[in-house]
């Protein structure tokens, strides 16, 4: 098979010697078209995918890599494709002809209402997806594996967020951040009706005050939804911390004087602002990608510095640590569990180890257009594309060979 991708390996040392586990090439998959939604399996074993001209593929990835990889034909007119978190579970193909497919390729249902739905965001039980009409303005769908469960008005631009334990589906529409639960109850109305369906209750809110929008880089929470990271393009990081919420009087009252004790809101929070107060220069710089550990113990944050990319990352709320440089800003960010942290940047990944201060840096040939961590946190998935054609390719962890002293 024709390699797609060149790899050069450099383990860097900030803090020990060796790193414990390295991430290693273990399959390419190139291919045809350009790839414009795809997803991985559990455990890094398939790929699904859409390309451009619409057409929806299933990878299975032999463990004998002697094997060549033989991509199997779904279906065609496809929107999106969302796999299920669990080891051999189903996936969903959405599209003009939407359905649910098992572990092997084979159509189990046809699934309705999925034209155009793009998936952004899934838990182990549900996924939420965007449907945007020309205009820019559509509905963010919350889903079953297998059915629409409810909407939310939407339009582009907005960032949203679900909490692996399904507690909160957090979103942001360029002025309020809004904290939903019971997210995945059945609420679409009945057909032959115009009526769109109740949003879901929402627990708090944080508004943005003053009558211009903006756009957030990152939107992430922890997997109790308890801490929540909100990088605005312009440069401000705020999130909620998990020692308690604060509530915005202000807004409160504000509220109450408008609407009495009816008014129309969930409760108004404040949150915090985190500074690089280590480095003073970088405070206002672009922000660019975004993350949050899976306990929210740290939060991570990419800005932009004179053309290149920094990345500061802050262990509950406390003073930031940088890591980098990077030779440009960083797209993504990722964390693998509450120790380690992915970034793309350009033609490379790394894998950031914060607790022993190393990190891992994989040059690629291609710039990443995005990565996939697999369910059990053990292949690393990375989708490359150089304006001509794509390319996967699956990193997976092994123990790091060990040096005996002489």
């Amino acid at each position: 098979m024709q390699r797609f991708l060149a790899v050069v390996l450099t383990v860097c040392s900030m803090a020990s010697s060796l790193l414990a586990k390295e991430w290693v090439e273990f399959r390419a998959i190139p291919c045809a078209s350009e790839v414009k939604a795809w997803d991985i399996s559990y455990d890094g074993s398939a790929v699904a995918l859409v390309t451009v001209d619409q057409n929806a593929w299933l990878v299975v990835v032999p463990k004998d890599t002697r094997k060549d990889l033989k991509p199997k034909a779904l279906q065609r007119w496809a929107s999106s494709v969302v796999m299920a978190p669990e080891m051999h579970g189903d996936f969903t193909v959405l599209g003009a002809n939407s359905g649910r497919y098992d572990y092997g390729g084979k159509k189990e249902a046809e699934v309705r209402l999925g034209t155009r739905d793009v998936v952004v965001g899934k838990t182990a039980k549900h996924f939420i997806a965007e449907y945007l009409f020309p205009d820019g303005k559509g509905w963010l769908h919350t889903w079953s594996y297998s059915r629409r469960l409810g909407a939310i008005p939407w339009k582009k631009g907005n960032k949203v967020v679900v909490a692996a334990t399904e507690s909160h589906l957090i979103t942001w529409d360029q002025r309020m951040l809004t904290a939903y639960t019971d997210s995945f109850r059945n609420r679409e109305s009945k057909r032959g009706t115009e009526k769109a369906p109740p949003r879901p209750p929402s627990e708090w809110t944080w508004f943005k005050r003053g009558p211009v929008l903006e756009e957030a880089v990152a939107l992430d929470c922890s997997h109790d939804g308890k801490v929540v990271l909100l990088a605005l393009r312009g440069g401000r990081v705020l999130a909620r911390l998990p020692e308690g919420d604060k509530t915005d009087s202000d807004l409160l009252g504000e509220y109450k004087q408008k609407y009495g004790n009816d008014w129309p809101y969930a409760k108004p929070l404040m949150l915090e602002s985190l500074t690089t107060s280590s480095s003073p220069e970088s405070e206002g710089l672009k922000n660019t990608a975004g993350a949050v550990s899976p306990k929210g113990e740290w939060i991570a944050v990419a800005k932009e510095v004179e053309s290149r990319g920094q990345v500061f990352v802050w262990h509950n709320g406390g003073v930031p640590v940088m890591l980098g440089p990077l030779e440009v800003p960083a797209t993504q960010l990722q964390f693998i569990d509450d120790g380690r942290l992915v970034s793309a940047a350009g033609n490379e990944l790394a894998v950031w180890s914060l607790a022993s201060g190393t990190v891992q840096r994989i040059n690629l040939l291609r710039p990443v257009k995005n990565f996939v961590v697999s369910g059990d946190g053990k292949t690393i998935a990375v989708l490359g594309h150089d304006g001509k054609e794509d390319g996967i390719v699956l990193f997976r962890e092994k123990d790091a060979p060990t040096v005996t002293s002489k």
